[in-house]
């Protein structure tokens, strides 16, 4: 191979050079450039094709700037192919193969969101004051944006025809005086009965923020039964009406009559008020069946210390006594709204999803075909989940890794079990195959924990199913008598069969279990609203019992679907009230309340409120106890003095379950619940510095993990499966010698976690010889050495035609409507912001979706954040 000479770099220079005065117009008319502020920028879908009706597709768009703001977005869309459209703020993304994707629900951000902008039913673009802007970028913590678009109609498309629905967002790189942002208040609990008028659906939160906000536009959504949205601010006992509309009108944000001030300790309120010709209850829901309640509030606040997004689902039936008058009057229509606009293409509900249907279990069961249904059509799993920040290889390996790997797995021996085996890595996880005992049958299994002696404790359902008529809508368990058969059922550790069990006929639908550190059993069981401890051999009669049977509440002595409880040394516990109370009590021994850890520790954070506390840990030498916050995807973790909150992990979209081990300086193992894009997973987590040490799974593949356990030794971790109705069991592989490490060939062959890095991975020859490497190291930096020169020429002059032409920050300014020369455009014919690049997309029917399909509104990192369980 001839090597390059300085001849052939001067004639590639010249040639450059060449290009460059032919692109620039040296000689001849140059471009003009466009240096307006604010500019304008297309983000619009790249060409996609529909192929279903209720399909969601997603496009991307880097963010590549310190700060820049929106100060409006135009509508390029229309309902008779756009049945709503999204736009989110993300600090992440998951990776795809092209440049939209299926994305159902989910925003796909990867850790935290926010919405930006919605818009459906031909809805006009806002009107956004002067001097108020959406800041974007990295200071802001939103480094790409996120445009969805729900296809409800897909005619249009069955001829060859492609979209290009989107947005043109309005930009300047001017520091706007006022932040703007998102506040949402929504409803999880709705229950409609049949042939009713005027039902309520209410929603109040008290604003617990330092700095104002002040609103200036609102929006509401419901869906075909809602007749009018309502919201409200009160302030020393009076009501002052923030916003009422039709959510039958096109879904715009509607000027406010003047602009209001919202400041701490005022009160955010909404009122759905829904009218029912069904012959069956409505309950909350991401379908045209079900219902939903969403007021959303458009702000302005303080540039340097104001927050962009905010939410509030909390209800307080006694304030509402006080509601005016009026609240079911409807409105008068918008100036320029035209009915005849909705009735010409039928009437049809908005499948907006909010941004939580968190308490969707009130509704759905937990593993049952209506709830097979649901995860289909949205994507969230029983006791249910968002949008997988898995570790990055992932997208690409999860179908190879659990078809050709799981299926090679499947014909081999017990891989799992053989410690030193050269192909395995150190201190990571493996399956033990095979490990549950024959004849055992599990129910729904909802908690595991370790005992003193290593065995297994298994809390299931037995024949009971958390269906959708399980739970009226106001958390009262409608479901008759105990289960009659034993839930708690205790395993050997080793051989992974029955020693023996217990529980028949005391719970009724049992969901944690926890053995403290002297032996004791705690468990909670959700449609009791009780929490129970119980001697180390379990029996017939609990040692403590707190809640009061079958009545939920919030108060000292109520808890309203409790999830979890977690024991210090000293016998004093933690309780997470979780699916309806979202808060964390910590108790005396003796059941004496000692401290709340509720929204009010959150406000360092965003969002800051819990999103079902799902499960709990103790980091006991660090004085901290960590809470899964399941819908948020995140783990907190809280001084158990103070309440302080210390740590924030955000291993998936959604957490189910955290246990802590103290072995390698403290690890996190922690499960995610089944996403569109990637299967459930378990995290290893580092609790010292938040790195994902590994994501691991069974050969099989997760159905819902629900909850985790790890032993006394650190040695084993124990996965409960609801949808699989099983446990799994894992070891760590101890076996190796440092000196083997380097060698190994990766993890074993059909372990789902890090598969590209496995698949990528190679055998290093230990006999290579020192002159080889010398060798191919000059060989290397002859060739590497003059491309790099060529590349640096190459991005100085380029960037400097962009600098003469008006770049700001990395973006090159111009109109949506003028094709201008910069550096994306000479790598990508893409205008703009530079697509993100995306893997794994299929926009083919993929069995995902479901006619009919209602789910949008909020995928922080949402998708739906529907289901209990």
């Amino acid at each position: 191979m001839r090597m390059p000479t300085i001849s052939h770099l001067v004639c590639l220079l010249f040639l450059l050079c060449f290009y460059e005065c032919h692109c620039m117009g040296y000689g001849g008319s140059r471009e003009q450039s466009y240096d307006e502020d604010p500019f304008y920028q297309d983000f619009l879908m790249p060409g996609v094709r529909p192929t279903k009706p209720d399909e969601y597709i997603c496009t991307a768009m880097s963010i590549p700037v310190d700060e820049i703001y929106i100060v409006n977005f135009e509508p390029k869309a229309s309902m008779d192919t756009a049945h709503h459209m999204m736009l989110f703020g993300c600090d992440a993304i998951e990776e795809h193969h092209s440049n939209a994707w299926n994305c159902g629900s989910m925003s796909q951000c990867s850790r935290s969101s926010q919405i930006l902008f919605a818009w459906a039913r031909n809805a006009p673009a806002p009107s956004i004051p002067s001097d108020v802007g959406f800041k974007i970028g990295r200071r802001a913590n939103i480094n790409f944006l996120v445009l969805q678009i729900h296809y409800g109609n897909v005619e249009a498309f069955q001829h060859g025809s492609i979209d290009n629905s989107g947005l043109t967002l309005t930009l300047t790189t001017q520091s706007q005086q006022y932040l703007a942002g998102i506040y949402l208040l929504f409803s999880g609990s709705i229950s409609i009965p049949p042939h009713a008028e005027n039902i309520h659906t209410d929603i109040a939160c008290e604003y617990q923020h330092s700095v104002p906000i002040h609103p200036f536009a609102f929006r509401t959504h419901s869906h075909d039964l809602g007749r009018v949205i309502t919201g409200y601010r009160i302030r020393n006992g009076r009501w002052q009406e923030l916003g009422k509309g039709n959510p039958m009108w096109p879904q715009a944000f509607y000027p406010m009559e003047r602009e209001y001030e919202i400041q701490y300790g005022d009160i955010l309120a909404a009122r759905c008020t829904y009218s029912s010709t069904r012959d069956t209850y409505t309950k909350v829901g991401p379908t045209g069946k079900d219902e939903m309640c969403n007021f959303y509030m458009m702000y302005y606040t303080d540039a340097s210390q104001g927050f962009s997004f905010g939410e509030c689902m909390e209800k307080d039936p006694d304030l509402f006594k006080n509601i005016p008058p009026g609240s079911d009057d409807p409105p008068p229509d918008p100036i320029g709204f035209n009915s005849e606009m909705i009735e010409s293409h039928g009437h049809h509900h908005d499948p907006e999803i909010s941004i939580l249907d968190y308490d969707h279990a009130h509704d759905l069961p937990e593993n049952s075909q209506e709830h097979a249904d649901y995860l289909r059509s949205s994507f969230d799993g029983a006791d249910l989940q968002e949008t997988t920040p898995m570790s990055n290889n992932e997208n690409n390996a999860t179908e190879s890794a659990n078809v050709t790997n799981d299926e090679n797995l499947r014909n081999s021996q017990d891989l799992a079990n053989q410690e030193d085996t050269p192909a395995s890595k150190s201190n990571e996880l493996h399956q033990v195959k095979n490990w549950l005992g024959d004849g055992i049958n599990f129910g729904q299994v909802a908690g595991v924990d370790v005992d003193t002696h290593g065995d297994v404790h298994v809390f299931h359902r037995a024949n009971r199913v958390w269906t959708s008529s399980s739970f009226d809508g106001d958390d009262n368990f409608l479901g008759k008598g105990a289960i009659t058969s034993d839930t708690v059922v205790v395993l050997d550790k080793d051989t992974g069969k029955k020693k023996r069990s217990w529980g028949a006929n005391q719970f009724y639908m049992p969901h944690g279990l926890t053995i403290d550190y002297e032996g004791y059993i705690w468990v909670t069981d959700v449609a009791l609203h009780q929490v129970f401890k119980y001697p180390a051999e379990g029996g017939d009669k609990a040692i403590l019992t707190l809640g009061e049977r079958l009545k939920p509440g919030k108060d000292r002595k109520h808890f309203c679907k409790p999830t979890d409880v977690v024991v210090e040394p000293d016998g004093s516990f933690f309780v997470a009230d979780g699916y309806c109370n979202s808060r964390i009590l910590k108790f005396s021994p003796d059941g004496t309340l000692l401290m709340e850890i509720d929204n009010a520790n959150l406000k360092s954070i965003i969002p800051a409120v819990f999103q079902i506390p799902h499960s709990l840990t103790l980091v006991h030498e660090k004085n901290k106890v960590c809470v899964a916050d399941r819908e948020n995807g995140r783990i907190l973790c809280f001084d158990v003095n103070t309440g302080e909150l210390h740590n924030v992990f955000r291993p998936s979209a959604h957490v189910f379950a955290a246990e802590y081990s103290g072995r390698d300086g403290g690890i996190l193992y922690a499960v995610s619940g089944p996403e569109q894009t990637s299967s459930p997973k378990g995290f290893s987590i580092g609790f010292e510095d938040d790195s994902v040490l590994q994501t691991w799974s069974p050969y099989s593949g997760f159905s819902q993990p629900h909850d985790v356990a790890v032993s006394h030794d650190g040695r084993s971790v124990y996965v409960a499966d609801l949808g699989a109705h099983l446990v799994f069991k894992f070891v760590l592989d101890l076996g190796i010698h440092e000196t083997d490490k380097k060698s190994a060939a990766g993890s074993l062959p059909g372990n789902t976690l890090d598969n590209d890095a496995v698949i990528n991975k190679k055998n290093k020859s230990p006999v290579m010889s020192k002159a080889a490497n010398a060798a191919t190291a000059i060989v290397v930096c002859i060739l590497i050495v003059p491309i790099v020169c060529i590349f640096i020429v190459a991005i100085f002059v380029r960037l400097r035609d962009q600098w003469h032409g008006g770049m700001v920050k990395g973006f090159p300014r111009y109109k949506s409507t003028q094709d201008r020369f910069s550096v994306g455009n000479f790598f990508n014919k893409r205008k703009g912001f530079n697509p993100v690049t995306t893997e794994g997309s299929d926009l083919e029917d993929d069995g995902s979706w479901t006619d009919g399909s209602d789910v949008e509104e909020y995928s922080r990192l949402t998708g739906i954040r529907a289901q209990n369980l």
